[in-house]
């Protein structure tokens, strides 16, 4: 068990809540038919009816919630475990992806695995995983948004990791901020979900060859995902009436029943003040306590192992 600092849960379920009735009221005033489209033909006109249900406001808040693979990778990396480039994804594999939807998720599986060399400063070895997402994302049209030869440049020096995280997280946001302003959301999910189930595919797989003794933190992290993924939920299932996502929705479904016995009890205390540099910074103390036991940890792995190999499928 772990507290965890700097993280308002209470508000957090507050704001499902609020999602959770707009997501509501969207799908009872749109779908009405089991949809037979894929994503790469999906009715534009659907989309606009529920984009404007849901404001693109209410989207990325939604988004916001979820962290980066990035977070969930150093917080890898801090248990202690070592590297180890046979838990990421072939890149060679891109080629095999024929549907956007395959496409999108692997993008997002591909830029998890660059955020986890980059943490642990294997920046050589980013190369081939550079090569898959240039091919993935010009295909899908938003190539643009990333500068290869400069990602390919930085990654020869691990001097210049600091940089190439920079330049990789700017890419990726800017992307999708042009997906989400241009009626491509559900491209923009899938991405998204892509790289939250491989950083969960990297952080289970490190916990299981993790000695006892350092893997009570990971635990934990893992077990804060919970949250993590009612706000992945509640992102995909504006897309539910899509076979494709039904079937990705079905996995994270499977994977929410594994985190059911997970608990995470808020526990709010008074902020302080102090100075920092000459300024006033109010230090917020409130915290959460993850309590997740070994049966359901072992369910969540399991879990994720599935949600991970229909990703990559």
């Amino acid at each position: 068990m772990a507290k965890v600092g700097q993280k308002n849960y209470k508000m957090n379920h507050l704001k499902h809540v609020f999602i959770v009735l707009l997501i509501a009221l969207a799908q009872s005033c749109s779908f009405s038919d089991e949809s037979t489209e894929s994503l790469d033909n999906f009715d534009t006109d659907k989309l606009n009816k529920l984009d404007s249900l849901l404001s693109k406001e209410t989207v990325r808040e939604i988004i916001k919630a979820i962290p980066s693979p990035l977070e969930l990778t150093s917080a890898i990396k801090s248990s202690g475990a070592t590297y180890d480039q046979d838990i990421l994804h072939d890149p060679q594999k891109s080629d095999d992806y024929s549907t956007n939807f395959q496409k999108a998720v692997n993008l997002g599986i591909y830029g998890a695995d660059i955020a986890y060399i980059n943490v642990y400063e294997r920046t050589k070895s980013s190369t081939n995983f550079i090569e898959s997402i240039k091919g993935i994302s010009t295909n899908l049209r938003i190539g643009q948004f990333f500068d290869f030869e400069k990602m390919r440049s930085l990654a020869e020096d691990k001097n210049n990791i600091d940089s190439l995280i920079n330049l990789t997280s700017a890419s990726f946001e800017d992307m999708d901020n042009f997906l989400n302003d241009n009626n491509r959301g559900n491209i923009s999910g899938l991405i998204l979900a892509g790289g939250w189930i491989e950083a969960m595919h990297i952080a289970v797989s490190v916990f299981e060859n993790l000695d006892s003794t350092k893997n009570e933190e990971l635990k934990d992290r893992i077990g804060e995902q919970k949250i993590v993924l009612e706000d992945l939920l509640l992102l995909v299932s504006m897309y539910k009436n899509d076979p494709q996502f039904s079937k990705l929705i079905e996995k994270l479904e499977d994977l929410k029943k594994s985190f059911k016995n997970v608990t995470i009890d808020y526990i709010y205390e008074e902020p302080t003040e102090k100075e920092v540099d000459g300024a006033l910074v109010i230090v917020d103390n409130s915290r959460s306590e993850v309590i997740i036991d070994d049966e359901s940890m072992m369910k969540i792995i399991g879990s994720v192992k599935e949600l991970r190999k229909f990703a990559t499928q």
